[in-house]
């Protein structure tokens, strides 16, 4: 066990496969290894809170752009479509100018954000394969009932 202080975080499946790609290129020991050393690298780069800020606006932007393809095709699934509005709401809200002082709640803003649209996506990716799956199964039953139906009025 350690006496060290633990860092625990949530991240984006996106990025989480960016960091296990630079972990396995850069043949660190482990994943703690890699995000450890990416950190003090950025740290050093002495990174201004401005630039923080556009960083998160491209963030708000492409998430923007998830909420309008999720839009596009009308999600058939009823689940889908409330975890999308939550995220829409989510972004609404991170989509105000915070201060400075704030980065932190905006970008906690945006990982719920991201949450919830890709909620959205599970739920009806869900909902289409349950539809795939007893789709043969009801065409079957309704040609079962058709036949046993003419078998009955002859």
């Amino acid at each position: 066990m350690t006496n060290k202080p633990i860092l625990n975080f949530v991240v984006e499946p996106a990025m989480l496969k960016r960091l296990d790609d630079f972990w396995h290129k850069h043949r660190f020991p482990s994943r703690a290894a890699a995000v450890k050393w990416l950190l003090v690298w950025a740290l050093e780069k002495d990174p201004k809170v401005d630039d923080a800020v556009k960083l998160y606006s491209n963030q708000i932007a492409q998430l923007r752009k998830q909420v309008a393809t999720l839009k596009a095709e009308p999600l058939s699934s009823s689940d889908a479509q409330q975890s999308l509005r939550i995220g829409e709401l989510v972004l609404d809200a991170a989509d105000v100018d915070f201060p400075q002082g704030e980065l932190a709640r905006i970008e906690t803003t945006l990982n719920q954000a991201g949450y919830w649209l890709e909620q959205a996506r599970r739920e009806e990716s869900r909902w289409q394969r349950v539809y795939e799956i007893i789709r043969p199964k009801l065409d079957a039953a309704v040609d079962h009932v058709l036949k046993q139906g003419k078998k009955r009025t002859r």
